[in-house]
């Protein structure tokens, strides 16, 4: 999927320390996708699939400071780096940045959080690129959004069909 995507306001841990799983495009993608805040407050997202045998790390919401798989225990920060196997300590080569969990590009415009599993472009000339085909620059309002998630497409574009020329021209809505 290398477009940018709108991350589902219900997904975004609302706490520090603390991690919410979802799965992108279910019954599609099926992809599985952790959405992590850490002690600061910083947003992160991750894959959910351990990178051991690919289980859920996070099946459910959960806090601490850290991630546990439960199928063989492999622990991570919520940053998505490994931190310790049980049977592992001092092992050679042990661990290896390819046992981290994976991260994914995050970006934030207004209030919305954008991520992509692989972009195909940087999500500024994505937002540059939707910005000129509706003639002016996009912007988001909280208010556009409902619980479920969705953006009131309807609304929005009766707002911009009922703009003037001008306000149209210089992109107010």
């Amino acid at each position: 999927a290398p477009a940018w995507h709108l991350a589902p306001p219900a997904a975004l841990p609302a706490r520090p320390e603390s991690a919410q799983p979802f799965t992108l495009l279910p019954g599609v993608l099926d992809e599985p996708l952790l959405f992590t805040r850490d002690a600061s407050g910083s947003l992160s997202l991750l894959s959910n699939a351990c990178t051991h045998r690919g289980a859920l790390v996070a099946p459910a919401a959960c806090s601490g400071r850290e991630l546990r798989c439960p199928y063989h225990g492999r622990r991570f920060g919520l940053d998505g780096r490994f931190r310790a196997a049980p049977g592992f300590a001092g092992a050679e080569g042990f661990p290896r940045p390819e046992d981290d969990l994976r991260s994914l590009p995050l970006q934030q415009r207004g209030p919305l959080q954008f991520f992509s599993l692989a972009p195909a472009q940087p999500f500024a000339a994505w937002m540059a690129a939707l910005d000129a085909r509706l003639g002016c620059r996009v912007f988001f309002k909280c208010e556009n959004l409902q619980r479920a998630g969705a953006f009131k497409a309807r609304g929005a574009l009766n707002a911009v069909r009922a703009l003037s020329d001008a306000d149209a021209g210089r992109g107010v809505i």
